[in-house]
C-alpha cells in the first residue's frame, strides 16, 4: 500500500510534540492568552506564540519570467494539498490554513507605544474585544514567521514557516531597531478613519480618510496618534502578498476579485422627495451590489463636489423592483433626501468592515455578484476596497536621464520615528528600482513580467520588465513618468474602482508627489513601522 506521507508523523514531527508538552509543563498558563487586569493587557503573548509553533515548512513554486510567463505556481513540502477556498457572508469555503499556527488570525484590539510595542488590550471571544472603536484600534494579530525566497530550475521558490528554519529571514517588520525580535506581528484590517484631529483609527464601519492616503499625511497624521505609530508599510504589503501566493498558489490576483471595475455611473430613473431610496432602472439595480457605497449627484466625476450634492458614502441596505412598476429601487442607509432625474449614483470605495460577516478568514461577502466589484478579506486584512493605499515607508524618485530614458529609484525609511517628506540620512537607496522608461512606455500603465526582492530591503518585492498581461507574468501594472515629470513621488498599490485588471496585489502607482491624494487614496495604520531589516 502507498504511504501518504501528509499523513504521516515523522520522527522530527514526535520530536516537536514532546517538546510542546515539556514547554507546557514548565509553563502552563501560556496555554491560553492570559489577560493581566491590573495592566489592562494580555501578558504573555510571546509565550503563548511560542508555545503553538510547529516548525511546518510550507511553499509554492512560481515559474520565473525567463522560464513561464504562467503565473500559476505548485505547492510544496507542507503545503501540499492544503485548499483555501474564499467565504462569503453566506457560504463557508473549505479552508484547511484556518488552524495551522503559520497562519492563524487572532482579531484584537490594542495600542502601540513609541518604541512600537503593541499592547493587547482584547481579543476576540472575550468581553472586551469590539470592531467598532468603542475600545480602540482593531488589529489582526499572527505569528511572527520566518520566509525563504531563492530562485532555482526556473521558479521562484517561496518558504515560509511559523519557526526559525536554516536560511530563512523574519518576515519584514518583526525585528525592533535593536534587532530584538516581536512576539507577534499586528496588521490593521481596515482602512483608516481620521477624526477631527486627523487622527487615524481602525474601526468597522467607517468610511476612509482619503487625505490619509498620501505619504505626507500618512507619516504627518500617524504622529498625531503616537510616534510609534505610522501609515502602510513593506511590512503589511509582503504579509499579504506572500499569503495570497502560498495560499492560493498564484500571482494573478483577479482569481480573487477586488473592487477594480465598480465605475459606470447611472441617472436616476424617477425623482423623489423626502425618500431613503433611488430609483433606477432594471439594468442599472442589477449593476450594484447590496452593502457597497453610493454617492449620488449632479456630477457624474467622482472629483467634484456636485457627485454628492444629495448624498455621500451611503450604504446600499437593499435593492427591489417597485411594486407595480418597471422600475426598481436602491435603498440606502441614512436620513432622507430628494432626487430628480438630473442626479447621477455611482458606486464608491467601501466602508470599512465590509468583509466582517464572511463566514471565514478570506474572502468577499455577496455570493452572486462579480468579485471586480467587491474587496477582498485575505488572513482577516480587509483590502481592495476600491481605493490605492499608500506606502509611508517608501518614497520614489523619478529619474529624467535623457529625453528618452527615464528610471524610479526606490528609497526606503525603516525608523517611523525618522519619516519626512526628503531623501535624508534615514533614507537607504535600494539595489533594485522599478521598470525603466523610454518615450514609448513613460506615463503609461505597463504589465509587469516578474519581481526581484530587495536585499537592502527584505520583503520588497519590486516589478520587473514590461510586456506581460492580464493573465501573464505578474499579472498587475505599473506606472510611473520619469521623463515627463522627475522628482520624488510617492508609491501607491492595490488599484481604485476603474483600472480593471491591472490592478491587484503587485500593482504600483508612481504618480503623484509626496503630498498627493484625490477621492481614489486611502492610508492604513501600521504598528510596525519601527523596526529594522
Amino acid at each position: 500500500m502507498a504511504v501518504n506521507e501528509n499523513k504521516v508523523m515523522t520522527l522530527k514531527d514526535t520530536a516537536n510534540l514532546i517538546a510542546k508538552v515539556h514547554k507546557a509543563a514548565a509553563n502552563p498558563v501560556a496555554i491560553a492568552p492570559h489577560y493581566d487586569g491590573a495592566k489592562g493587557e494580555y501578558d504573555n503573548l510571546a509565550e503563548w506564540w511560542s508555545l503553538n509553533r510547529d516548525g511546518k515548512v510550507y511553499g509554492v513554486k512560481i515559474p520565473t519570467a525567463d522560464y513561464s510567463n504562467d503565473p500559476t505556481g505548485i505547492k510544496i513540502r507542507d503545503n501540499i494539498g492544503l485548499v483555501c477556498e474564499p467565504s462569503t457572508n453566506t457560504v463557508a469555503g473549505r479552508d484547511d490554513y484556518a488552524k495551522l499556527n503559520a497562519f492563524k488570525v487572532v482579531f484584537c484590539n490594542g495600542t502601540i507605544d513609541s518604541e512600537g510595542v503593541f499592547h493587547c488590550t482584547a481579543i476576540e471571544g472575550d468581553t472586551m474585544f469590539k470592531r467598532d472603536g468603542s475600545n480602540g484600534d482593531v488589529w489582526v494579530m499572527v505569528c511572527a514567521g520566518y520566509y525563504s525566497i531563492t530562485r532555482e530550475g526556473g521558479y521562484k521558490v517561496i518558504l515560509y514557516s511559523d519557526s526559525p528554519q536554516a536560511g530563512f529571514k523574519p518576515l519584514p517588520g518583526v525585528k525592533y531597531p535593536d534587532g530584538t525580535l516581536r512576539p507577534a506581528l499586528v496588521f490593521s484590517p481596515y482602512a483608516a478613519w481620521c477624526d477631527s484631529s486627523n487622527v487615524p483609527h481602525a474601526y468597522s464601519g467607517k468610511h476612509r480618510t482619503y487625505q490619509f492616503g498620501s505619504h505626507d499625511n500618512g507619516v504627518a497624521y500617524a504622529k498625531k496618534k503616537g510616534s510609534g505609530y505610522s501609515g502602510m508599510t513593506i511590512a503589511e504589503l509582503f504579509y499579504l502578498e506572500l499569503m495570497f501566493m502560498l495560499k492560493y498558489a498564484t500571482q494573478n490576483s483577479q482569481k480573487l476579485g477586488g473592487c477594480s471595475d465598480y465605475w459606470t455611473q447611472y441617472k436616476v430613473a424617477a425623482g423623489e422627495t423626502n425618500a431613503k431610496r433611488v430609483v433606477v432602472s432594471k439594468s442599472t439595480a442589477d449593476y450594484f451590489v447590496v452593502g457597497s457605497t453610493l454617492n449620488c449627484g449632479t456630477s457624474n466625476d467622482r472629483g467634484q463636489d456636485a457627485s454628492h450634492s444629495v448624498f455621500e458614502n451611503r450604504v446600499i441596505t437593499k435593492i427591489e423592483q417597485i411594486a407595480g412598476s418597471e422600475n426598481w429601487a436602491i435603498y440606502v442607509d441614512g436620513e432622507a433626501f430628494t432626487t430628480t432625474t438630473d442626479d447621477y449614483i455611482m458606486a464608491m470605495p467601501w466602508v470599512a468592515g465590509s468583509c466582517d460577516k464572511i463566514l471565514g478568514i478570506d474572502g468577499y461577502p455577496v455570493s452572486g455578484k462579480p468579485t471586480s466589484k467587491q474587496p477582498y478579506r485575505i488572513q482577516g486584512i480587509e483590502c481592495f476596497i476600491g481605493t490605492y493605499e499608500v506606502l509611508t515607508d517608501i518614497i520614489v524618485n523619478q529619474v529624467k536621464d535623457s529625453d528618452s530614458a527615464g528610471r524610479c529609484e526606490l528609497h526606503k525609511c525603516f525608523d517611523a520615528r525618522k519619516y519626512s517628506s526628503s531623501l535624508d540620512a534615514s533614507h537607504v537607496k535600494l539595489d533594485v528600482e522599478l521598470p525603466a522608461r523610454t518615450t514609448a512606455t513613460n506615463g503609461n500603465w505597463q504589465y509587469s513580467t516578474d519581481w526581484v526582492e530587495s536585499t537592502k530591503c527584505p520583503g520588497f518585492l519590486v516589478n520587473q520588465g514590461v510586456g506581460g498581461t492580464s493573465t501573464t507574468g505578474l499579472c498587475d501594472g505599473v506606472y510611473s513618468d520619469p521623463i515627463s515629470s522627475p522628482g520624488l513621488r510617492e508609491l501607491l498599490c492595490f488599484g481604485y474602482l476603474g483600472n480593471g485588471s491591472i490592478d491587484g496585489v503587485f500593482c504600483r502607482y508612481s504618480n503623484l508627489g509626496l503630498g498627493g491624494f484625490y477621492w481614489a487614496c486611502a492610508g492604513r495604520l501600521s504598528g510596525l513601522g519601527v523596526t529594522m531589516a
